[in-house]
């Protein structure tokens, strides 16, 4: 039986994580389903002044800012993590916001989602890196929003890691109330301020976030 060797094309490049999503769909359908590639995080570096409105666009367009809300705002890190994309973990997020905090007169941090680092990592790991990455977010001194994914039920039934470390928590929930679902937030905790502790209703559009603080959701074994 004689064996046919195929040619095979070797391609080293350098690309940004946001032109990562979709590669690997992209990659298969071009190449029949037989090319593959290898990721590993090289460094971190200032983007190209050419591609920067181009991302600031994207982004306001995602978040549903508009132009004058941005301006009004602080100057912020917005970091969206994916979800098992390889090569990320807390020390390169960690380098990355670094690298942006030394230059800049940051205000405020968010992270969405925190959970996406979860992955790829066993329970005690996660718990050791998170510590040692919420010290290094206190020590920046800057407002930080991280946003963290967990079961319904989990809420209930136990504190997780991030719920001791942070100054405080606050749950939107999807709740079913009879034959339909209810948005609601709840805020768990807020180290040292008085807080409102019922379970409010709350809408989510193209505008953004709606609260009504004269509403309450009640269901039963939550409002008891």
């Amino acid at each position: 039986m004689k064996k046919v060797i195929r040619s095979i094309s070797i391609i080293k490049a350098k690309l940004p994580v946001a032109e990562m999503f979709g590669f690997n769909s992209s990659l298969k359908s071009s190449t029949g389903g037989q090319g593959f590639f290898w990721l590993i995080d090289v460094k971190y570096e200032p983007l190209p002044k050419e591609l920067e409105q181009k991302v600031v666009t994207q982004i306001r367009s995602r978040k549903g800012i508009t132009a004058d809300e941005e301006e009004e705002t602080a100057p912020v890190i917005d970091v969206d993590l994916p979800a098992g994309l390889e090569g990320l973990s807390l020390d390169t997020l960690k380098q990355a916001i670094t690298v942006v905090t030394e230059n800049n007169d940051i205000k405020r941090l968010t992270i969405d989602s925190i959970s996406a680092l979860k992955l790829g990592m066993d329970e005690k790991q996660f718990r050791h890196e998170l510590i040692r990455f919420f010290d290094y977010i206190s020590s920046l001194g800057i407002t930080s929003l991280i946003v963290a994914e967990i079961p319904s039920s989990a809420i209930e039934e136990r504190f997780s890691v991030e719920h001791f470390l942070s100054q405080g928590v606050v749950f939107l929930r999807l709740i079913r109330v009879k034959d339909e679902k209810i948005r609601a937030v709840e805020i768990h905790k807020l180290r040292a301020v008085k807080h409102d502790l019922t379970l409010r209703p709350l809408t989510m559009d193209d505008t953004g976030v709606t609260i009504y603080p004269e509403e309450r959701v009640f269901v039963s074994g939550l409002n008891d």
